[in-house]
């Protein structure tokens, strides 16, 4: 029921209880050409056909786990809420800024930072691909790594 939450941030928290599984209650029902009833199986159909197959997310998890044994000092709240998929998007290019050089200043590579930021930027931009988040991200991350390395940021 995690995945679900993670494709559908605003699902309903009783569909966590294994006697709910079938009832998705949402504003608006992705799954509605499956009727009232959904299975297991359609509903894991669904979440493998939203990007969100069971390996998907355990790559996602094992990264997060990564992540937090790696962590030298605090994430900044922004950091955090960014990482929760809780940042709106109108704030997400300011959010994704102050976030990667909170990471920097952790010791995170840019590799790691790109992947961690466009794995929340996915929480914040479902239209999107994984490939665009990435690309995105990138250019923000390289940029705030770049002006990272002049002394007026630290500054």
């Amino acid at each position: 029921m995690k995945r679900l939450k993670r494709v559908l941030p605003e699902a309903d928290a009783a569909c966590f209880e294994p006697a709910r599984l079938s009832r998705l209650a949402t504003r608006d029902q992705p799954l509605e050409e499956v009727g009232e009833i959904i299975t297991e199986g359609q509903l894991e159909n669904w979440l493998t056909s939203q990007g969100c197959s069971e390996e998907q997310y355990e790559e996602i998890k094992q990264k997060q786990i990564a992540f937090s044994e790696k962590q030298k000092g605090t994430l900044q709240k922004t950091t955090m809420n960014l990482l929760a998929g809780k940042i709106p998007k109108e704030d997400a290019h300011r959010a994704t800024i102050s976030s990667a050089k909170n990471l920097q200043e952790l010791g995170y590579t840019q590799d790691e930072i790109v992947s961690t930021l466009a794995t929340a930027r996915q929480l914040t931009m479902k239209e999107e691909d994984w490939d665009t988040s990435v690309e995105k991200t990138l250019r923000v991350v390289s940029w705030v790594c770049q002006e990272w390395n002049e002394n007026t940021w630290r500054e």
